[in-house]
């Protein structure tokens, strides 16, 4: 069914005149951000190219769905940022800088309502460079998400092992979580970067200060944010 609504041509003598197909599907509402990632989320493990296939439809055949994807990165974003917000008092509950004391168990179930969240905003990242088109992936590339990744990451390695999983009675679950974000956020960087080499096959020459730059200004992010080293 998704398939099919997708698409605005079926056969020759089947087809929606593709502004009255736009204004149909746009506006009511029949795909949106939201909704995609849903889809992925979904059908997108055991019918990959053809999740794909629909994602890039619905960008192809309207580009107002563009900009609202831009809207829904700028919006994941904000979630990790609040997330990150969150980790800060985690942290400092930890060290029982807290007004209030917590039983361990009591702290257990607030990590693990966190790490949830990460994985969710996680997963939605990787689906979105999994299965969105390389346009898509422009766009998020040029936004400060290595940075992001690379803060999530030393989270995972840093706090997380060393401070919030100490003594935890649920120690092997928050630790299959701790990895999967972990896993999420370095693939994550690393596809970004990926793509901007592929995309340049055979114009390295002509476009080789581009690429450098486009490589440079993607890793210095993640590296700076791993290592707080500017110079690196």
């Amino acid at each position: 069914m998704f398939y099919r609504i997708s698409k605005p041509v079926e056969s020759d003598a089947d087809y929606f005149p593709l502004p009255f197909y736009q204004e149909l599907v746009y506006n009511n509402w029949l795909f949106d951000i939201a909704k995609l990632y849903d889809i992925v989320a979904v059908y997108g493990r055991s019918n990959r190219e053809l999740v794909k296939t629909i994602v890039e439809s619905v960008f192809e055949n309207d580009k107002r769905y563009v900009q609202d994807f831009k809207d829904g990165v700028d919006t994941i974003i904000l979630m990790l940022k609040k997330s990150f917000n969150a980790s800060l008092k985690v942290s400092d509950m930890m060290v029982d800088a807290g007004v209030i004391t917590r039983t361990r168990s009591e702290q257990d179930d607030i990590i693990r309502r966190l790490m949830l969240d990460y994985v969710d905003i996680m997963s939605n990242f990787e689906f979105t460079t999994t299965f969105f088109p390389e346009a898509m992936l422009e766009t998020v590339r040029n936004t400060s998400l290595p940075l992001f990744m690379a803060n999530v990451y030393c989270l995972m390695v840093g706090p997380v092992k060393s401070l919030w999983m100490k003594d935890s009675q649920i120690r092997a679950e928050l630790n299959v979580l701790r990895k999967q974000v972990q896993k999420v956020a370095v693939d994550t960087c690393l596809t970004l970067i990926d793509i901007a080499i592929i995309r340049c096959i055979n114009q390295h020459s002509q476009f080789y200060a581009v690429v450098q730059n486009t490589l440079a200004s993607s890793l210095k992010q993640f590296i700076l944010g791993v290592t707080g080293n500017v110079e690196l």
